[in-house]
């Protein structure tokens, strides 16, 4: 049987003090690649631990493109990431993966700022992964306008620290995405 990690963030140098406040351990991708071979995975795929953490994620799956492939941050009311986006064969990315959290003033997901990504990652068929809690409805229009596009929700669309009944009506909310056949959600 083949394992495969479905999401590793490794972090740029110098974000340690932002990785503890995720819970997350830092880890060189060498460590990262002798961990994996010890609990024999042969693939995970890498989330940039924050946007800087793009070339650090890219130099790990050139070094060792059997263990890794790269999901890379974009941020979308950057005006380079649509240069990015449109040379994408070259980004050394697989995929990308957005954030809408909730407590942005506005969610990218209604106010426009992401409407130009997605007819873009479209055409190119690219995977993004996603977490936008609280805005079910918005990701299943989406996969409805564009078939093309693999969508992975990311952690049921939870916050780390939800429990108990917010999980419930998460999960219930998330639920109704299953008649998508272009959405995955991880667990």
């Amino acid at each position: 049987m083949r394992l495969v990690d479905s999401q590793i963030h490794l972090y740029a140098p110098g974000a340690e003090e932002f990785a503890t406040r995720m819970w997350q351990t830092l880890m060189p991708p060498d460590a990262v690649v002798a961990e994996m071979d010890a609990a024999k995975v042969s693939r995970a795929y890498l989330v940039p631990g924050n946007a800087a953490a793009n070339a650090t994620c890219v130099d790990a799956a050139r070094r060792w493109p059997d263990h890794f492939r790269v999901m890379g941050i974009l941020g979308l009311d950057k005006p380079e990431t649509r240069a990015l986006v449109a040379d994408w064969a070259s980004s050394g990315f697989i995929g990308a993966r957005l954030t809408f959290p909730p407590y942005r003033k506005v969610s990218w997901l209604k106010d426009g700022t992401a409407d130009w990504f997605w007819p873009e990652a479209n055409r190119l068929k690219l995977p993004v992964m996603m977490w936008a809690p609280q805005q079910v409805e918005e990701i299943g229009k989406l996969a409805q306008r564009f078939p093309d596009i693999r969508f992975i929700i990311d952690h049921i669309n939870l916050f780390v620290e939800d429990k108990g009944e917010v999980v419930t009506r998460a999960v219930d909310a998330v639920l109704p995405l299953a008649r998508h056949a272009s959405i995955a959600v991880k667990l």
